[in-house]
This record gives structure tokens, C-alpha cells and sequence, in this order.
């Protein structure tokens, strides 16, 4: 009985020293629930402001997360109506800000020094006897505007940050890709999270952090903490943009000339033709004259390899080239073309080789070989005769000749 009963007193008075100890957050506010414009007494009857330049922003200059609090120049000011819920004595007033441009002053409780760690600010609050309320009011009186972010009134220890961080705000990824690579959560306190998506069409996230791609778009992968004695709630997120890797499989129509698709041509549909390629207007977008045998259509937008505009330099076609391309057929003011051509082939023009094929039985006296060595033919040289030069490459009157 006296032992079980050592044991009820040992468990409150561990009770007791823990609830002194951990924090107990009497007034907290981020401003999440906030959008960008607006003011907190309109959300917030226990909140005010002074000064047209007070409210709230889409930002994180602070330090905090997005959305923060801007308390306008010139002694704007934002005052909150704190109640203390029951509690009493010493407390922790905290906030972020990103100048030390802020005066704090409050009703129902002393003050003491305010300290500064970075963007941190922190100031002891000695909460007056028989208060059931304090009024903190924070007022700018520098010519320039303050970022105010997480302010936190709390008694106790305070928690430790959670920790949390993708390293990152956004990712593109592609569906089917071999090189993705997503962004791995730093934890580093080991504690337990639950991962979401907020667009499940796009992509999934299990309960061991592994995505799945479903389809193109957009969606928001998070990582949440709730929170426990000894560490503050944290959710941290970024933005995964996800581009669809395969390549739609399009009919290509049969081969067509210039003249049916300028007389017969409907715009809208799909021709497919092959031609010279005759005049370059843009090599950016991929801009140009095509030419066959029936006349000519201006290609207005050549799609690269992969289906990207805006990179005709890649393909490497020049005039003189024979391309074949299919694309959609539209008319632009008088104007018929094909525009956003993919390229099926490219047959280089015949650059030749600079040597002129020349048949010939007996070759000029002056004939050199590649070594610039002078050859003399058909003449007695010291009571010998070269013989005609064999098959092969030579330099005869200034060309290159090749002797068959």
C-alpha cells in the first residue's frame, strides 16, 4: 500500500515538473490564414491596426513562411487583445522581423529588455496581478515599412524547431524519365511525418515518401509534423511540376505536293511534303520556303527533335536541303502555310567535294601531285620519260583533277 502509494506521488511530481517545464502557448499567430491585402481586424476582432500601409503580405522577408504582416512606416502599428486563458507570471513574448525598427509596448503586464538572435526578437513579459488580459501593441515609427511574422506568447520551456526542409520551393520532373530526381525531406530529428499531394490526378506520395507519377500538371507535395512536447508543428512543401514524357502517336497522312495543298488543302488538317528547302526567313522559330516541282508553301514553325519550338538551329537544315515535314495547313490573312511542322527527314544538299571530275588520256605538261611536286609528262628528263599519270588525285592547271 505505502509502496503504490510512493509510486501515485512520484508520478504527479513528474506531472507537475513536466507542464512547468514544456511550453504552453498562450497566443500564436502566422497569418496563414490570411490572404494577400488584407488587414487583421477584419478576420480578427482581437487584432487592429493604424496606418494604410498595415497588412498583410504574400512574402517571407520576416524569416517566417508566407504570408506576413507589413506594419506600415511612420508609426503604423498592429495591436493585439491578448487573453491569458487562466495563466499567470512570467511569459515570453516572441516574433520575427526583418528590421529592428519595432517598439513594443503593453497593458496588464511589465516588460522587460528585448534581445535579438538574427531575424528573432524576444522580450520577458511579467504578467500583472489579477490580469485576465494583455495588450501588446507593436508600432513602427522608422520613415521605412517592417516585416512581422510568428509572434508567440508562451510560458515554459519553448519547443525546438522541427527541423523540416525539402531544400527547395520547386521540381520538374518527367513522366518515364530515367533522370528524374526528387527532392529528399531533410529530418534530421528523425520524427514522424505524413506526406500528401494536393493534386492526386498528378501524382502520389506514399507513406515512405515515394512519388508516382500519373499525368501532366501541377500539385503541391508536403511533409507535416504535428507536433509533440519537445518539438513545434511544422509542415513544409514544394511545388512538383510534372511534364507528360510520351510522345502522342500521329497518322501521319500520305505524301502530297505544294499545289494540292494550296488549291485542295483544308485548314486545320494534317498534309505531308517533301521539298527544297529554298529560303530561310527565321532561325529561331523555324521559318521558311519549301519547294517541289508544283510550287512552293511557306513553313511558318518548325518543331527540334523533341518536339520544342524556338530551337530550328538544332535540326541543321540550310538551303539547298530536301526536307520532308507534316503539320497542319492554315491561312493567315492571304497567306497559306503550314505551321509547327515536325521533320521527318533531312537529305543534305550535295556539297561536292571541290575536285572536278575530269576524264582525260593524256594529261597537261604541267601536272603536280598533292605533295606540290611537279610532274613532267611527255617529256625527256635526263634521258628518262615520266610515264602518264596513273588514276588517282593531281593538281593540273591550278584544279584538282581526278584521272580516271
Amino acid at each position: 500500500m505505502k509502496k503504490s502509494l510512493r509510486f501515485s506521488l512520484l508520478s504527479m511530481l513528474m506531472l507537475v515538473c513536466s507542464s512547468a517545464f514544456a511550453e504552453n502557448v498562450i497566443w500564436s499567430e502566422d497569418w496563414s490564414a490570411y490572404e494577400k491585402n488584407d488587414v487583421p481586424s477584419a478576420k480578427n476582432t482581437a487584432y487592429s491596426e493604424v496606418g494604410s500601409g498595415t497588412k498583410v503580405y504574400a512574402e517571407n522577408l520576416a524569416g517566417g513562411t508566407a504570408p506576413e504582416l507589413l506594419i506600415g512606416k511612420n508609426n503604423g502599428s498592429f495591436t493585439a487583445v491578448v487573453d491569458l486563458k487562466g495563466n499567470s507570471g512570467e511569459m515570453t513574448l516572441t516574433w520575427l522581423a526583418n528590421y529592428d525598427r519595432l517598439t513594443v509596448t503593453a497593458e496588464g503586464a511589465v516588460l522587460g529588455e528585448k534581445t535579438k538572435t538574427g531575424n528573432s526578437y524576444t522580450i520577458p513579459v511579467t504578467v500583472n496581478a489579477g490580469s485576465t488580459k494583455v495588450i501588446f501593441t507593436f508600432t513602427n515609427s522608422n520613415p521605412s515599412n517592417v516585416r512581422f511574422d510568428d509572434v508567440k506568447l508562451y510560458q515554459g520551456e519553448a519547443k525546438k524547431n522541427a527541423g523540416l526542409s525539402w531544400g527547395t520551393a520547386s521540381r520538374e520532373v518527367t513522366i518515364g524519365s530515367d533522370s528524374n530526381v526528387f527532392p529528399e525531406l531533410s529530418n534530421e530529428n528523425g520524427l514522424t511525418v505524413v506526406y500528401s499531394s494536393s493534386d492526386k490526378t498528378v501524382a502520389t506520395i506514399d507513406a515512405e515518401g515515394v512519388i508516382e507519377l500519373l499525368a501532366a500538371g501541377e500539385t503541391v507535395i508536403s511533409a507535416a509534423f504535428e507536433g509533440n512536447d519537445e518539438y513545434e508543428a511544422q509542415t513544409v512543401s514544394y511545388t512538383l511540376r510534372v511534364k507528360d514524357g510520351t510522345t502522342p502517336s500521329v497518322e501521319i497522312p500520305e505524301l502530297t505536293t505544294c499545289a494540292v495543298v494550296l488549291t485542295e488543302g483544308v485548314d486545320g488538317e494534317l498534309y505531308h511534303v517533301k521539298g527544297t528547302c529554298k529560303e530561310i526567313q527565321n532561325t529561331t522559330y523555324g521559318n521558311w520556303i519549301l519547294e517541289d516541282e508544283t510550287g512552293e508553301i511557306l513553313i511558318y514553325g518548325t518543331l527540334d527533335a523533341e518536339g520544342n519550338t524556338k530551337n530550328f538551329t538544332s535540326l541543321g537544315i540550310e538551303v539547298g536541303d530536301v526536307v520532308e515535314v507534316c503539320g497542319p495547313r492554315k491561312t493567315f490573312k492571304t497567306t497559306i502555310e503550314l505551321v509547327d511542322v515536325t521533320v521527318l527527314s533531312i537529305t543534305k544538299k550535295d556539297v561536292g567535294t571541290g575536285i572536278s571530275e575530269v576524264a582525260a588520256d593524256k594529261a597537261p605538261a604541267e601536272v603536280y601531285n598533292l605533295r606540290g611536286q611537279r610532274l613532267r609528262v611527255g617529256e625527256q628528263s635526263s634521258g628518262m620519260r615520266v610515264a602518264q599519270p596513273q588514276r588517282g588525285l593531281y593538281i593540273i592547271g591550278g584544279k584538282k583533277v581526278i584521272m580516271k
